[in-house]
């Protein structure tokens, strides 16, 4: 008398079904993966542009403009490098946002040119510049992914450009990130973000991504947050000084600088102020990030690089400003070597 037993049909059918289902989710997460590696849209180009933490994508294309150059392997444009410093290597990071990331080719941005002009001083090859412009990102977001990812790079250098994009609705995510739940989830978040179906989902669930990605991130604002509070500025300071105990406990030289947008070089001329700090204070208008920068800068002893002079001075050049708020190639330069002023040759 045979002892084997025939399968229940309820569980061989339930086994079907999982199967089935687990089929379908690898099938569509291929198929968004191959649209993700040959699209160059915004959708494709950003890892989760819901998440406080979003980067750029690895090999994802650059959408904006004429340029098409894949993102390397940090997620980050320009060419990739190893996580370990050659010997004799010096490192400069330029941290920041669309205008670091910049709106020209990549040999046109200030950190390329940059790179440019160090090897036509100091030599090829005894410098790496690289460029860790995120567009749409505040310095408390570019200080996560500073200290998670290019921290281990050891940086001899790092350029802070103190933009616009210090959101006073970031405070919201902060107090978040700061939760216990934030904490004891977010590992599961980031595996899940690997996957281009939770991305895809997320994108749908929020209702798609908006025109506007081009130019800002889609953090949600909070309009009881404002850019002249106390908690705005005092929380913005705190990053300042964590940004300047980085700095104290692995080395690397800060350089703090300002570039105007196009319509802040009108507002200044109208003011009729002569160039000091009553004209910077104005010059900022309400960008308070801007101010506290410059205030903690001096405090520290780190170089000020304010560039409204430069730009006010060759406000009608040509190739200055790529739109209103990004600099062309021209304006590019200027910054370029403006910076490379505050760059000692090596020993």
């Amino acid at each position: 008398m045979s002892n084997k037993r025939t399968p229940h049909p309820k569980r061989s059918n339930l086994l079907f079904v999982v199967l089935a289902v687990l089929l379908a989710l690898g099938a569509a997460e291929v198929v968004l993966r191959l649209v993700e590696r040959f699209g160059s849209g915004p959708e494709q180009f950003y890892s989760d542009i819901y998440d406080v933490e979003y980067v750029m994508s690895q090999d994802a294309r650059n959408p904006y403009g004429e340029q098409h150059d894949p993102m390397n392997a940090w997620g980050l444009r320009g060419p990739d490098f190893p996580r370990a410093k050659p010997q004799g290597e010096l490192r400069l990071v330029c941290l920041g946002d669309s205008t670091t990331y910049g709106f020209t080719s990549l040999e046109d941005s200030f950190p390329g040119i940059l790179q440019r002009l160090l090897d036509q001083r100091d030599g090829p090859g005894r410098w790496r510049v690289i460029n860790a412009g995120i567009p749409g990102t505040g310095f408390f977001q570019q200080l996560l992914f500073f200290n998670k990812t290019l921290l281990p790079a050891s940086p001899d250098w790092v350029v802070v450009f103190s933009g616009p994009n210090y959101w006073p609705a970031v405070k919201t995510y902060r107090d978040r990130m700061e939760s216990r739940i934030y904490r004891s989830t977010r590992p599961l978040q980031l595996v899940l973000r690997r996957l281009a179906l939770y991305r895809g989902l997320r994108r749908l669930i929020k209702g798609g991504v908006s025109p506007e990605i081009l130019d800002d991130s889609q953090i949600e604002d909070n309009p009881e947050l404002q850019y002249d509070s106390a908690e705005y500025k005092a929380d913005y300071r705190r990053d300042l000084e964590a940004f300047g105990r980085l700095a104290i406990e692995h080395g690397f030289r800060p350089i703090f600088m300002r570039i105007p947008d196009e319509h802040n070089i009108p507002q200044v001329l109208e003011q009729g102020v002569e160039p000091g700090d009553e004209w910077f204070e104005q010059a900022c208008d309400k960008v308070h990030s801007e101010t506290v920068t410059k205030r903690f800068a001096l405090e520290q002893g780190h170089p000020w690089l304010d560039m409204y002079a430069d730009f006010i001075e060759r406000r009608d050049a040509p190739g200055l400003y790529a739109d209103d708020t990004h600099p062309d190639a021209l304006g590019n330069e200027m910054i370029a070597r403006r910076l490379l002023e505050l760059i000692p040759k090596p020993d």
